[in-house]
This record gives structure tokens, C-alpha cells and sequence, in this order.
């Protein structure tokens, strides 16, 4: 059980795995195999007596992973170009040992105290780091420069970053709707404040959209909501201004020109329709404009590499576009390029998966669904990480399959428990 809580806490707060990195290794590497060795002297020695869940989906999963591995191989690329692609994929091995320790749900109350009090800890530990910035209590330059070469952090220039781990704090503010008492929304404005200040777009587009789509569906008399929806727009639209009021306040080092004439590059490569909608989004930063110019022509490129072939198995792992050789921001294009449709049909399965597990959760009455219930957290959370993977690599990456793999699990007992009630 203490592996199980290492290994989610490392998932929520270690952020993609590699920024306390020890050499080749680093704690969630080590942590994986400690899990897969667990496991298999488990199933050696009898110890555990359980069928593994979701065992068609296992197999398929890892068998079109395999085909795409050798097929790109066969294709030219290097094995190092494959097993770069590959590795963030295996672990999703580790949905075997969660099924094992969240086997009934008497863990369940663990698991929520886990996921709300390390998001906690990050909302706070960032806004504080946040005000001693702003206040001059600490060097922030001396910071950037620490930090700069870690792929883990995203510099919003002098005003805040973005840490991949952050990527949770949405998800902490799932779990903690289900506190009781008015504590949760003092936690709850300092999870979105949080969220708002890593002047990260797709994170709040994808939780207003989440927070609207429930409002609407199935609490459209609840003036509450409402109105923090309305505190969502306003706030948003006030953080926005500010950045936009801003001098172009880089660091030394970030080399803003070059930022500025890579985005000029880029323009004149898109449309009218594209360039306008890079510029609504460039929220007063050049190289925020050049991310969204950035995707377009990931876009482009994937568009002109397809052929009838590759439509359907894709070109292969290690196989990138010039201007993204390992990894693409869009996960869904990137899956298309490498894994063609039958990769693509492998998310969708999931996804459908946890519909269905959610529709039979909550009695199959759509309109039954309180968001303080397990089955709403654990598919919210799951619609979160679908939804952020439209726009940043998450479900191909242990951060996002961790938090697909406890929501499959978890929603399958409480359907289970639903079906045993009926």
C-alpha cells in the first residue's frame, strides 16, 4: 500500500518524471519498476487471486503499441527515435497494480485526501513563490536561470511559469467539491487563482468548458453556480488586461528578439483566418502567439505526410514532422501521425469505456449526476485530461494515463456496486 501512495504522490507532484532526475534514472522510473516487480512476484507466487480488469483493452493497447514500435523501426527510425515515443506509454502497465489495490472501495477515502491535499500544497506553494517574485523577496532571474534548461518548467516571462505537475490543480478542484462546510471554497478560489496565474489558457478554457457544460446540464437553477461562472469570465478577462499592460519584461537569456522573429516566420507561412486566430490568444507575449502559429503548421505538416497507408496505421514511433521530430502539442495529431486511425480508435474506445462506466455509476438517470459524487470527480477528471490533450501532450504521458487509469478503475466498482444495488 506505501508503493501505491509513493507512486501517486511522485504522479501528482514530480510533474513529467524527470526534474529530480538521478543520472538514467529518475523517482518515477524507479517507483515503475518497484511496481512491476511487485507485481509479477505477486502473480509468481499465488499471492493474489484477481482477474485483471479491462484485459481485452490491455492487450490491444500494448498490441498496437508493438506493431507501431516495429512498424517505425521497419520505417527508419532509430530505437532511441521508438523507445522515446514508447516509454511514457508503459505505464499504463502500472493499471494492473492500481486495479489490485483499489480492488473494492475501501481505499476510496485514501485516495481523495491524496489528490486534494498535494494540489493544496501546490496552489499554495505557487502563489506564495508567486508573491515573493513580485515582491522582490527572491532573485527571479537567478530562478529562471536555475530552472530554464528543465523541460518541467515554461516561463511566462517576468510574470509566473508553468510546471507540468500544475496540470492536477484543475482536478484538485473536482476533489475538493466534495468537502463539506465552506472551507472548500476558500480551497477552491485558491486552486483557480493558481490555475489563473500559471497563465495557462487551456487549462481554465477546459474547466470553464467542464464547469458551464454541468452548470447547464444538470444544475441550471443553481444561482451559485452562475455566479462563479461569472467570476470565471471576469477574472480571466482582468488577468488578460493585465498581461497586456505589461511591458515585454523577458529574462536574460530568453532571447525575446529571436522569440519575436520566429512568430514573424511563422506568420508568413498561415492564412488570414489562421493569423487571426493566433493573435487572439497571444495574451501580450510574442511567443505565447508563436505556440498557437506553432500548432497550425504541425497541423500542415501532418496534413501533407498522410497517405492512404499511414491514414489508418499511421507512420510509425520515432517518426516525427520537421517541426516537431519527437513530440507534437496537439496529442491527438500526434497519435494520428504515428498510430493512424487504429491509434486514434484505441483513445475513443477508452473514452467510451468511461461513459459507459459513468452512465451506469450514476443509475443511468442523466440528470442525477451531484458534483460531490465519486462518479462525477473521477470523470470529470478524466474529461479534464481528454480535453488539455487537445491542446498539450497529457494522455500519452504517465500524468495523464495515472489519472485515466485510477478513473477507469474507480468508476468500474462504483458501476459495479450501482448494478449489485439494483
Amino acid at each position: 500500500m506505501l508503493l501505491c501512495w509513493l507512486v501517486l504522490t511522485e504522479l501528482v507532484l514530480g510533474g513529467g518524471g524527470r526534474w529530480m532526475s538521478m543520472g538514467p534514472l529518475s523517482p518515477r522510473m524507479i517507483l515503475f519498476g518497484l511496481v512491476q516487480l511487485t507485481v509479477l512476484y505477486q502473480l509468481i507466487s499465488g499471492k493474489w487471486n484477481w482477474k485483471i480488469p479491462f484485459l481485452p483493452f490491455l492487450a490491444v493497447f500494448f498490441g498496437i503499441t508493438t506493431f507501431s514500435a516495429l512498424w517505425g523501426w521497419q520505417q527508419g527510425a532509430s530505437l532511441t527515435a521508438v523507445f522515446t515515443d514508447v516509454k511514457p506509454l508503459l505505464f499504463w502497465a502500472n493499471l494492473a497494480f492500481f486495479a489490485y489495490v483499489f480492488s473494492d472501495l475501501s481505499q476510496l477515502s485514501n485516495l481523495r485526501f491524496l489528490f486534494k491535499w498535494t494540489t493544496f500544497g501546490l496552489a499554495v506553494s505557487y502563489l506564495a513563490l508567486l508573491l515573493f517574485w513580485q515582491l522582490n523577496w527572491i532573485d527571479a532571474e537567478k530562478m529562471y536561470r536555475h530552472l530554464a534548461l528543465n523541460e518541467e518548467f515554461s516561463f511566462r516571462g517576468n510574470l509566473g511559469f508553468m510546471y507540468k505537475g500544475f496540470v492536477f490543480l484543475p482536478v484538485g478542484m473536482f476533489f475538493w467539491l466534495q468537502e463539506k462546510g465552506y472551507r472548500k471554497y476558500f480551497v477552491l478560489l485558491l486552486l483557480y487563482l493558481a490555475v489563473l496565474f500559471t497563465f495557462t489558457r487551456g487549462f481554465w478554457a477546459i474547466l470553464f468548458f467542464i464547469h458551464i457544460f454541468y452548470t447547464l446540464v444538470y444544475r441550471p437553477g443553481k444561482w451559485v453556480n452562475w455566479v462563479a461562472a461569472a467570476f470565471m469570465l471576469v477574472s480571466v478577462y482582468a488577468a488578460g488586461l493585465y498581461v497586456a499592460s505589461q511591458p515585454k519584461a523577458y529574462f536574460k537569456g530568453q532571447e525575446a528578439g529571436e522569440i519575436l522573429n520566429n512568430a514573424e516566420k511563422l506568420q508568413q507561412s498561415l492564412s488570414q483566418t489562421e493569423k487571426e486566430i493566433s493573435g487572439a490568444f497571444k495574451q501580450g507575449f510574442e511567443h505565447r502567439e508563436a505556440s498557437i502559429l506553432d500548432r497550425f503548421i504541425q497541423i500542415r505538416q501532418v496534413a501533407e505526410a498522410t497517405t492512404p497507408l499511414s491514414l489508418v496505421m499511421g507512420h510509425g514511433f520515432g517518426h516525427g514532422i520537421a517541426s516537431r521530430p519527437v513530440h507534437m502539442e496537439i496529442t491527438y495529431l500526434e497519435v494520428f501521425h504515428k498510430q493512424g486511425l487504429a491509434g486514434l480508435g484505441l483513445w475513443i474506445w477508452l473514452f467510451l469505456a468511461l461513459v459507459k462506466r459513468f452512465y451506469i455509476a450514476i443509475g443511468r438517470k442523466i440528470r442525477a449526476v451531484d458534483a460531490s459524487s465519486d462518479s462525477f470527480v473521477f470523470f470529470a477528471s478524466a474529461c479534464f485530461m481528454f480535453g488539455i490533450s487537445c491542446l498539450n501532450p497529457f494522455i500519452n504521458a504517465p500524468m495523464g494515463l495515472g489519472m485515466l487509469a485510477l478513473s477507469l478503475i474507480v468508476l468500474e466498482k462504483l458501476s459495479q456496486q450501482k448494478e449489485t444495488a439494483l
